[in-house]
């Protein structure tokens, strides 16, 4: 391989790596952008609302059965469980109905970021990807060709190109399904969060009658 040759592959190496970083980056911050406005900002939002409700909630848990409180065995039965119970009334779970106010206005962001918003960046990635891939490509064969040097080179770049090509058109489903499996993991760990959070809450109540009504609504 000549000086020029070699000069020629190391300026469109140099592009490509910086275009295929410059997708990165633009698809890492499109990636923030999405989690900004579909979920982190609905949860600023709707954390204050839970923390006022939570009060209420857990009051109404005590209330007088004419008022759609428990009776005292469902109660004691829940707060043993650590607040998920299911009996002859149906089941219950306090730690989901204390987070209700941020999934009820998290649903909808949550939906949008992870159904719609987030496979559209993926896709926009491998689009460009596959751009710079291509132009490197075509780039190198033309100077190669002009040169008139390498033909094995060049045959050997085509294969490589064939198998990166297929690799970059499956990387948006393989990130994708990768997503949505974090996605369902973090979804099932915000009420065990709260269940951690309320267990002295609930050993207190369950250990006397006399916290019934006021233990879970104080802690709260």
């Amino acid at each position: 391989m000549t000086y020029s040759t070699t000069s020629t592959t190391s300026a469109l190496l140099t592009s490509v790596i910086q275009e295929l970083n410059a997708a990165v980056e633009e698809c890492a911050a499109a990636i923030h952008e999405v989690l900004s406005d579909n979920i982190y900002d609905h949860f600023n939002k709707s954390i204050p609302v839970a923390v006022s409700a939570a009060g209420p909630t857990a009051t109404a848990w005590g209330a007088h059965r004419s008022e759609g409180g428990l009776l005292w065995a469902t109660y004691k039965a829940t707060c043993r469980r650590l607040g998920v119970f299911s009996g002859a009334s149906g089941p219950r779970d306090f730690n989901a109905e204390l987070f209700e106010p941020i999934s009820k206005h998290l649903a909808t962001g949550w939906e949008r970021a992870f159904q719609r918003r987030l496979p559209s960046c993926l896709d926009n990635f491998a689009r460009s990807v596959k751009l710079s891939v291509e132009t490197f490509h075509r780039e190198a064969t033309q100077k190669t060709q002009e040169l008139g040097t390498n033909p094995g080179g060049l045959s050997t770049l085509n294969q490589q190109l064939r198998a990166l090509l297929q690799q970059v058109t499956q990387l948006p489903g393989i990130v994708r399904q990768l997503a949505q499996d974090l996605q369902r993991e973090c979804s099932r760990n915000f009420t065990p969060q709260i269940q951690t959070g309320m267990t002295p809450a609930y050993e207190a109540c369950k250990s006397d009658a006399q916290y019934f009504g006021c233990g879970i609504a104080c802690d709260c």
